[in-house]
């Protein structure tokens, strides 16, 4: 089987996730717009940086998908663009975290858990994984399962997170 066929039988599975993606990118939206108020306080930074980096999960797992489901895709054609995405999403997250250290807010280890590591993880995986495309290794659209799903679990614990944190903030104005 070559590449482009390989990568055909995985376009329903990257079809579904985009669809997910950019329908939960779209709901973290409108969430938001209607909360823009709890964006503009003093905790700003760390309530910036979370909702940010989850949006920007949503749109990685969109254009992952937007990747697979291109025609004919060769081994360059798929690791150079999920290469690009992996380090770009390695340097988001590590940018987020310097900015939040620096201004000092603090975060609980379960919310660094989940609104930070396992992002990280599931970037330095995308990266290894377009990595090992370009190089030609198959099984490296398998590992992109783990990618997936550790950006689908972290964003949507983080939006839930945050709809029940905006909620919580809007009682106590």
């Amino acid at each position: 089987m070559t590449f482009a066929e390989t990568v055909q039988t995985w376009q329903t599975y990257y079809l579904l996730i985009g669809g997910a993606a950019a329908t939960l990118a779209g709901l973290l939206f409108i969430g938001l717009s209607l909360n823009l108020e709890v964006l503009r306080n003093g905790e700003s930074i760390r309530v910036q940086g979370w909702t940010t980096q989850t949006f920007a999960n949503f749109i990685h797992l969109l254009l992952i998908s937007v990747f697979f489901l291109i025609p004919n895709q060769t081994p360059n054609g798929l690791g150079i663009p999920l290469l690009f995405l992996g380090l770009l999403g390695v340097y988001d997250i590590i940018n987020l975290l310097w900015r939040i250290y620096r201004k000092q807010h603090h975060v609980g280890a379960s919310k660094i858990i989940s609104h930070f590591v396992l992002p990280l993880i599931a970037f330095i995986v995308l990266t290894v994984c377009a990595i090992l495309l370009l190089n030609q290794q198959m099984e490296a659209l398998a590992w992109l399962v783990a990618v997936v799903v550790l950006l689908f679990f972290s964003s949507t614990r983080n939006v839930w997170d945050l709809m029940v944190n905006l909620r919580v903030g809007e009682q106590q104005t």
